[in-house]
């Protein structure tokens, strides 16, 4: 594993069994004066001990799977969240299969990009993570909304949200984080989750994710218009 240490503010950790690939990361990443890469290493392993030892803000990892076995290409997210709960995960997929990725997003990931992604998104996207906020590849997120569409049950129930009930889901399509929606309600971020609750129960959806897609099914929301959640 290789390594080194800063007083950047966003403390990076990259792990793919590429080896150009970790070259070629750390290099775009370092470019940045506000990312520190702190480090790199072809280890599921090394990177867990690695995060286990030292404070990682970010660590971004591929995902090496097939279409028939998503969940192996997960297990490490949900290892990451145990091992360091306050590191966020940037997942850059290898390949797009739609369950893949939503299942990327559900075991935790804060983000979902194509390892094709170009610099400019990735770096945004270690941005967008460490202050909380979630993004998937503009590319994908029609198909992920679709494919999360399949699994929401069509009940119109627009007409029983409250009026509070219609902010929080409006600033969950902008893809806010429950922090960020109570600053911006000026409510407190526990009243934000019993919001969350409400609206999980009251669209049928199981995840952060189906309740943007209702949203999209029913108009709240449209396809292209964000690139996040």
């Amino acid at each position: 594993m290789s390594s080194q240490s800063s007083s950047s503010a966003i403390r990076v950790a990259v792990v793919d069994d590429d080896a150009m690939a970790l070259t070629y990361l750390r290099s775009c990443l370092s470019a940045d004066v506000g990312i520190q890469v702190l480090a790199t290493t072809r280890s599921a392993d090394q990177a867990l001990a690695f995060l286990r030892a030292h404070t990682v803000d970010v660590l971004i990892t591929s995902l090496h799977g097939d279409a028939k076995h998503p969940v192996e290409g997960t297990a490490m997210i949900r290892e990451v969240l145990r091992a360091s709960p306050r590191t966020r995960v940037v997942v850059l997929a290898t390949q797009d299969t739609d369950a893949t990725l939503l299942q990327s997003l559900e075991a935790g990931a804060s983000s979902v990009l194509l390892k094709t992604s170009s610099t400019e998104e990735i770096v945004s996207a270690v941005r967008v993570a460490h202050s909380g906020g979630k993004v998937v590849t503009p590319a994908l997120m029609p198909r992920l909304i679709d494919y999360a569409l399949a699994s929401v049950p069509d009940v119109d129930t627009a007409a029983v949200l409250s009026h509070r009930e219609r902010d929080v889901l409006r600033l969950l399509c902008e893809g806010a984080s429950n922090r960020q929606i109570a600053s911006r309600l000026a409510i407190a971020e526990a009243t934000v989750k019993t919001h969350v609750s409400a609206l999980l129960g009251k669209t049928g959806a199981r995840s952060r994710l189906e309740i943007v897609a209702w949203a999209f099914r029913h108009g709240y929301a449209r396809t292209g218009t964000r690139a996040s959640f």
